[in-house]
């Protein structure tokens, strides 16, 4: 479940069966109101509205990665991200699936901070890649040889984001934008 950044909304995902899921989104100002409901063919495990426009989502799910807004109450595909660097790229391509993300935070600027399936971070801006944290850079000397972390959720906070392993958490500190105090771009 996820609340519009106004808390005038609220979308759902509903599971009915392995491989289908319905997302449903409700006015809460209009008493519940449904104001969309679309079916997936996939499993969608997240849903988040983007945090400066109530009428669009992101939806992660097994295989998928999806920008989607909300006109005359039906979903429409926005994701037209591109570039998206994949140290996994032969094997999702066998199976005919692009990169996904396991969590997505937004940023006070709109970026999207993402992780992917292999545990890699991403900072997207403007529907493109503007840096890559590879996790290999993080590993501590003295680590095993071939020890690579797999990042997998992220959570943000006021001056920057957590990103978390199943056994290690990093922090990692924004830079200010031009004009602003440190801590908050």
């Amino acid at each position: 479940m996820a609340w519009s950044a106004d808390d005038n909304y609220l979308a759902v995902v509903v599971r009915n069966g392995p491989n289908e899921s319905y997302v449903l989104t409700y006015d809460y100002i209009m008493r519940g109101k449904n104001q969309c409901c679309e079916k997936f063919d996939y499993v969608v495990n997240e849903v988040k509205f983007t945090p400066r426009d109530n009428q669009k989502l992101v939806l992660l799910g097994e295989g998928m990665f999806g920008f989607f807004g909300i006109v005359q109450k039906k979903f429409v595909d926005m994701s037209n991200y591109q570039d998206i660097p994949n140290y996994q790229e032969a094997r999702l391509a066998s199976r005919g699936l692009k990169q996904t993300f396991t969590s997505v935070i937004f940023t006070p600027h709109d970026q999207i901070i993402a992780c992917s399936e292999s545990g890699d971070i991403f900072v997207i801006e403007i529907m493109q890649v503007v840096q890559v944290i590879d996790p290999n850079q993080l590993v501590q000397k003295g680590s095993e040889p071939g020890t690579r972390l797999k990042f997998n959720h992220l959570k943000l906070n006021s001056s920057g984001f957590v990103a978390a392993t199943d056994d290690v958490l990093y922090f990692f500190k924004f830079k200010p934008h031009p004009g602003e105090a440190p801590g908050k771009g």
